[in-house]
Parts: C-alpha cells; sequence; structure tokens
C-alpha cells in the first residue's frame, strides 16, 4: 500500500526548524531547456524616472540539466528565472525593429526560434546553454541569467 500525504496531520504536527536558505546555483555555464514562460505586466511606480507608464516582463524558467550540479546543490530540479524587460511602443505593445528587444531576440536567437514565423509558446523545450551571474538582494546572493548563447 502507497503511503499518502496526510495535510491535516502535517498542519497539526510539531516540526523541526526548516531551512530558511537556498544554495544558490554557482555562477559558470550550465546546459539548460526551457520549462514555462509567464509574462507580468503592471506600471512604473511613484519612484521610477517615468511614474505610472506601462510595464511588460516575460520571465522565462530555465531548468538546469546538469547531474553534477543537482548531485552538489542536492536537489533533483535546480531552476531559475530570467525576467527580461520588454520596450514597449507608443501603443503598450512590444516594440519591434532595430535596438529593439535584443535581449528577447538573443535569447531566441540561441534557440534557433527568431525567425520571424514562431511564436514565443515556440521556446517551451527548447535549449540554451545558460550562463549564470551572482547578485544581492536582501543580504542574500541570487542566481540570475546573465547570458544565453545556442549548445
Amino acid at each position: 500500500m502507497a503511503n499518502t500525504f496526510d495535510a491535516s496531520s502535517f498542519l497539526s504536527a510539531t516540526l523541526a526548524p526548516s531551512a530558511t536558505e537556498t544554495k544558490p546555483v554557482p555562477m559558470g555555464l550550465y546546459p539548460a531547456s526551457i520549462e514555462k514562460l509567464d509574462m507580468k505586466s503592471g506600471e512604473s511606480g511613484p519612484n521610477s524616472k517615468t511614474p505610472g507608464s506601462p510595464w511588460v516582463r516575460l520571465d522565462i524558467t530555465w531548468d538546469i540539466q546538469d547531474e553534477h550540479l543537482r548531485t552538489t546543490l542536492n536537489r533533483s530540479k535546480i531552476i531559475v528565472v530570467q525576467g527580461i524587460m520588454l520596450d514597449l511602443d507608443s501603443d503598450g505593445n512590444p516594440a519591434v525593429g532595430e535596438g529593439q528587444n535584443t535581449r528577447l531576440g538573443r535569447l531566441r536567437k540561441a534557440v534557433g526560434c527568431n525567425n520571424g514565423n514562431e511564436s514565443l509558446l515556440s521556446l517551451i523545450g527548447r535549449q540554451a546553454r545558460i550562463e549564470i551571474s551572482h547578485r544581492v538582494y536582501n543580504d542574500t546572493i541570487q542566481a540570475d541569467v546573465k547570458n544565453v548563447a545556442a549548445i
């Protein structure tokens, strides 16, 4: 008989202390595949250079395909999210043309779908080599996708 999770027992159980930090993915280059995409949008806050202006961000969830790294970090799956802020035209749509949305263009080129006849959804499942860098946020080291290149 298979074990099943009992939510009510878990909620009422006394728990040992939980981890509060995750080891960040070390800086370096890793093979990865795009697992999912998410779009977020809003308006710039009052402290921005252009308060009240619209913004759109594409979040790309990468699944790092490195068995040695999984073992090193003691994780069965290693996920990092790359956020790309999109340049918008005067109508609030993603801008096209020279110098516009170049980070998105480089990502699409790296995974082989910057030919003008594929939707963003075609990115899912594509593979590339991602470069991880670090930044500090709230006194915690965060892993960022700095660059994307073809495998």
